[in-house]
């Protein structure tokens, strides 16, 4: 045991100790567990961790473009993208209509059928069952299931982006059933569509409504919160030329804004404020409704360039780097300009831009890491594991990132700086030895390597397992390792029990390596 502590240190760089983490079989790697207060478990700092990230040099391209724009490359997504060529591949993924989800999508509903139905009858079979657990869970278990097995996945990725930049949580059953419905008729629908109707339709959607109370807002007595969000989150930006006097016109123009009782949007004449505004460039008309009105301003918003910077920065900084070029955000932003807000262009702008194949590490966020490393196994995931997959729940819960659950409305953060930290480093080494058992509640490739790689030579399994779990060669280093790690001479032919009982461990590295920590 000795022997695999100190080559499980070895792949840490030194940074820590794994005496108290290291799976000593599959049981102990489904219920070992980081002892947090042992100082040899306790990462030095981030500085030494980051000499570990991988290297730009020699980056595939393809795996490259798939790491970033997926949630985590497989073998299969691999060889597609090298089969069809990069720009036939994102032709695709831009148009998740001709990628096949009917059934995915079908299998959901049977299984959550919560995703399918309207707010007040999620509400009336809350109330008639009680069943907290399971409104609570419905969203984001349909939501593991589709970043794992989708074929869609810069449409999953994208109405992830959205999902982050307009955060509404879920706080209670009204919240919850809101938010379910918000997914499919707002992010879902116009993930890759134009930016001017998503900013309408979130506006609109009772999720919003209810979290930043502008359905409470009436001429006489505003409320500010949305308006401010609006404007500092949602579009222009912080620095995007905006001041007090302009929230509180936005506010004013978008009273009456409300829901009625089945949690539908519905104007109320009554409440609104009809005076003059004018804001940012754009003033109130003498013809037209006062809906209309307000549907004017937020299309007027969603094309300025302002918000056509802010947004493109933000998705560069979810795809490229923390610290994204100007010249990137510049062709993003021109892309958004010169086609009405459409977000298919600044994507491929994005893409096609030499910053994309330059960019640097991009450090994982728990979620990322956790679906990275399932879609990875080629894990099969059942749609309705929220109620009875405790395992799986658990691990969301310890890495931090819990779907839907983020109080502040900004969203969940997108760098290295909120997430690489003691303390979230070892949630994950936690997480990959739960993974790493091929005892895991869900089927997963790690139950049949071991009879795959029946009567090869140590270096053929060390490869094998390299190329599912990470779709490239063994570098020398984790090589060398994989051979203390086991014992096993380079050239030596494992038995089947020797590969069984060694299989987590194998496992393990690849799963916790710190360049699987990042894109």
């Amino acid at each position: 045991m000795l022997g695999r502590r100190r080559a499980l240190a070895t792949l840490f760089g030194g940074v820590v100790g794994l005496t108290a983490c290291t799976p000593g079989s599959a049981d102990e790697a489904a219920g070992g567990a980081v002892d947090e207060t042992s100082p040899d478990t306790i990462p030095s700092g981030a500085d030494d961790y980051n000499a570990n990230i991988p290297p730009i040099e020699g980056r595939d391209p393809e795996l490259h473009a798939v790491r970033r724009l997926t949630f985590g490359s497989t073998s299969a997504d691999v060889e597609r993208v090298r089969s069809m060529g990069l720009n036939a591949w994102l032709d695709e993924q831009l148009d998740p209509d001709s990628l096949e989800t009917n059934e995915l999508e079908e299998r959901l509903l049977d299984a959550v059928p919560e995703l399918g139905q309207d707010t007040t009858t999620v509400l009336a079979d809350f109330r008639a069952s009680g069943n907290a657990q399971r409104l609570a869970t419905a969203l984001p278990s349909a939501t593991l299931y589709r970043h794992v097995h989708s074929p869609a996945q810069l449409h999953e990725r994208m109405v992830e982006f959205w999902s982050d930049h307009f955060n509404t949580p879920q706080t209670n059953p009204p919240s919850s059933a809101a938010r379910i419905a918000m997914d499919r008729e707002v992010f879902r629908p116009y993930a890759l569509g134009r930016f001017d109707d998503l900013l309408v339709a979130t506006a609109q959607s009772p999720a919003m409504l209810l979290y930043l109370d502008n359905f409470q807002s009436a001429v006489g007595a505003i409320n500010e919160n949305y308006a401010r969000e609006l404007l500092e989150l949602h579009t222009v930006g912080i620095d995007g030329g905006y001041n007090e006097a302009d929230i509180v016109a936005t506010a004013r123009l978008l009273t009456g804004w409300a829901f009625n009782r089945e949690l539908e949007f519905m104007f109320r004449p009554a409440r609104h404020d009809r005076a003059h505004v004018s804001i940012l460039g754009w003033d109130r008309p003498n013809v037209g409704t006062p809906l209309e009105h307000g549907v004017s301003f937020l299309r007027h918003l969603a094309q300025l360039p302002q918000t056509a910077r802010f947004v493109s920065r933000k998705l560069a900084v979810r795809f490229v780097a923390d610290d994204p070029s100007d010249g990137i955000v510049n062709a993003m932003a021109d892309a958004w300009l010169a086609n009405d807000s459409e977000i298919g262009p600044v994507i491929r702008a994005m893409v096609t831009h030499a910053d994309f194949a330059d960019a640097p590490p991009k450090f994982n966020r728990p979620w990322d890491f956790m679906v990275q490393s399932l879609r990875s196994m080629q894990a099969e995931i059942d749609p309705e594991f929220g109620p009875r997959l405790g395992s799986v729940v658990g691990m969301v819960r310890d890495l931090g990132q819990v779907p839907f659950r983020y109080a502040s409305p900004d969203g969940y953060p997108d760098s290295a700086a909120a997430w690489l930290n003691a303390g979230g480093l070892l949630a994950r080494w936690n997480t990959a030895i739960q993974l790493a058992d091929p005892g895991l509640p869900v089927n997963s490739v790690l139950r049949a390597l071991p009879e795959a790689a029946a009567g090869s030579a140590a270096t053929q399994v060390f490869e094998l397992f390299a190329q599912q779990l990470r779709q490239e060669p063994l570098s020398d280093d984790h090589l060398s390792l994989l051979g203390d790690l086991t014992g096993w001479g380079l050239d030596q032919v494992p038995d089947r029990e020797a590969l069984e009982e060694a299989t987590p461990y194998i496992a393990f590295t690849f799963l916790a390596h710190p360049t699987a920590l990042f894109r």
